[in-house]
């Protein structure tokens, strides 16, 4: 049905920048008969030294995804960014990182999605940190042969702290539910699958209430499509099933960019019996002495 690439938590620093150059430049879009690439989140490294968020650091990553040595087997229109909370919540300026992230990567930017179908979740409103709102762009979905794709804004931590509330947690969460809910009713039996994209799992004690368990029943009673929700944040290659009840519920989290490529997920009609399955290419894995980045300040 459909094959992409997905990718997160890269690059945290120089070496990383490097990586990510050879890791793009690794991309074949034709080859794979990839539909569009994912990065779901952190772009950069999180609270500590040299993890300043400032519009630079947003502004050097999109530089490299668009250079032109990187991107000749791919259109920077074929990406869909997720934001990570590197550089959203664990930033000290947070309102700030959020308009450095959205200005770069979100809708009105070079970066805007040229996916088909593609929609936003505009008719709701997100709250920012200091109580303002705008409305909540950076949710969107698509539709391609046959499989609906989500993409979701799931924190992972606020102030480096994880399993806290994550500034507007409960309104955030109950916004990324309806907007899965509302996508799926759309398509309802046009979809053979569905694909989420996000950040951070769904399974930590904060979110579980607000998203997580619902999130599972509406997968298993009202829906029961396939559903694969890929994530990074946990920086571990890890595919599993998280309701023992619905086999159809597959959770994936990437390795990080860093330790690993970029893997290829293909969603599948088994010829026997016409099911639907996930299926990952992890492109090599873990690399074993590290990724040799490409020497060369190539993006500047």
């Amino acid at each position: 049905l459909v094959s992409f690439y997905a990718m997160g938590d890269t690059p945290y620093n120089t070496d990383q920048r490097y990586c990510l150059n050879r890791q793009l430049r690794g991309l074949n879009m034709a080859q794979d008969e990839a539909s569009f690439i994912a990065h779901i989140g952190d772009i950069k490294a999180g609270r500590g030294a040299g993890s300043a968020c400032t519009a630079s650091v947003y502004q050097e990553v999109a530089n490299i995804i668009q250079h032109s040595d990187n991107s000749q087997n791919y259109d920077v229109g074929d990406f869909v960014l997720m934001v990570g909370d590197n550089e959203w919540t664990d930033c000290i300026n947070k309102d700030e990182a959020w308009d450095f992230w959205i200005n770069t990567f979100g809708p009105s930017s070079s970066f805007a999605s040229k996916m088909p179908s593609l929609s936003r979740q505009t008719d709701v409103s997100r709250t920012n940190m200091s109580g303002g709102s705008d409305a909540r762009t950076e949710n969107l979905s698509f539709f391609v042969k046959d499989v609906l794709v989500l993409g979701i804004n799931m924190m992972g931590s606020f102030n480096g702290d994880r399993n806290v509330p994550v500034g507007d947690e409960a309104e955030r969460l109950g916004q990324n539910l309806d907007w899965v809910k509302r996508n799926m009713e759309t398509y309802g039996s046009r979809m053979k699958a569905v694909v989420i994209l996000a950040h951070a799992p769904f399974e930590g004690s904060v979110a579980r209430d607000h998203f997580g368990n619902p999130f599972k029943d509406l997968v298993r009673n009202t829906f029961q499509v396939p559903t694969i929700y890929i994530h990074g944040d946990g920086h571990a290659f890890c595919y599993k099933y998280p309701d023992n009840t619905n086999p159809g519920l597959v959770d994936l989290m990437v390795d990080d960019g860093g330790d690993a490529p970029p893997i290829l997920v293909s969603v599948r009609r088994r010829i026997s019996d016409g099911q639907v399955l996930f299926h990952v290419d992890e492109r090599g894995g873990t690399y074993s002495s590290g990724c040799n980045g490409v020497n060369q300040n190539t993006w500047s």
